[in-house]
């Protein structure tokens, strides 16, 4: 990491669609946000213009509460903060 900062920003929503990656895996987040199953995401929020911002950053939310224990699979919500309401 090259650099940390906390920005306040919003009010926005993240709209984005569930995906797994393989925990233990430095890298499992950029995998999946550079996956050929995640390009549809991406292109779908593109074209809702109308909810668009500025931040313009593809993102990954995630939380313990979707780690699978047998598989060992996070679940990432992966998308694009969008306009609230």
């Amino acid at each position: 990491m090259q650099k940390f900062e906390v920005v306040k920003f919003g009010p926005y929503r993240f709209i984005g669609k569930v995906a797994y990656a393989r925990t233990g895996k430095s890298d499992a987040v950029y995998k999946v946000l550079t996956m050929h199953y995640s390009d549809w995401i991406f292109e779908t929020i593109d074209n809702m213009e109308e909810y668009a911002t500025d931040e313009i950053h593809n993102a990954a939310l995630y939380s313990w509460s979707r780690y699978e224990d047998k598989e060992q699979l996070l679940g990432l919500c992966v998308g694009r903060f969008m306009k609230a309401g």
